[in-house]
């Protein structure tokens, strides 16, 4: 094969984008902008959005030299984490149970849960270079907010979103549509 520098790439545009929807909400075929049930976290922390890709491997050695003949994935999981840094509804809703939100006048008042829970969703990541796209669409997403959120002038307050990738996904790549 040979070696093609357009193959490597560097994400971190100004259009990389997590969107999360409902879980069932209709899932998008293309680069197009997704359904109007997705909606845009916002700006993400400098450290970007990992696709993770963790697996529990068992290696089966023989008598002879005590040497590995076979190994097999006993399990596996794939995640997708991102650094949430803007404070909205949408980040609300996957970091805090929130009971109930209301707005007056300018003034939003939410009432959170004191319990965690896991915020079950659909997502959509765009990731662009150079007029390349990389989207992952993910019918279901497992989402938990842990860690501490800190509160200071020397750094943004950010939130880690880890989500577990439930099923099946897919990848679809091409030119940044129009």
């Amino acid at each position: 094969m040979v070696k093609d520098a357009d193959n490597i790439h560097v994400y971190g545009s100004e259009d990389d984008t997590v969107w999360l929807a409902p879980l069932g909400s209709t899932l998008p075929t293309t680069l197009a902008t997704p359904d109007a049930a997705f909606e845009d976290v916002g700006y993400l922390g400098e450290d970007g959005i990992d696709h993770g890709r963790d697996a529990d491997v068992q290696e089966f050695r023989v008598h002879q030299a005590g040497k590995v003949v076979r190994k097999k994935v006993t399990s596996s999981t794939k995640t997708i984490v991102f650094r949430a840094v803007e404070d909205n509804d949408v980040v609300a809703g996957i970091a805090d149970n929130v009971i109930s939100s209301a707005t007056a006048t300018g003034v939003t008042t939410r009432v959170l849960s004191d319990a965690s829970e896991v915020a079950v969703r659909a997502c959509v990541v765009d990731l662009i270079d150079n007029g390349y796209m990389k989207r992952l669409v993910i019918p279901r997403l497992e989402i938990v907010v842990t860690g501490t959120q800190t509160f200071a002038n020397s750094s943004m307050t950010e939130l880690e979103c880890e989500g577990t990738i439930i099923g099946n996904y897919t990848e679809i790549t091409g030119p940044v549509p129009a």
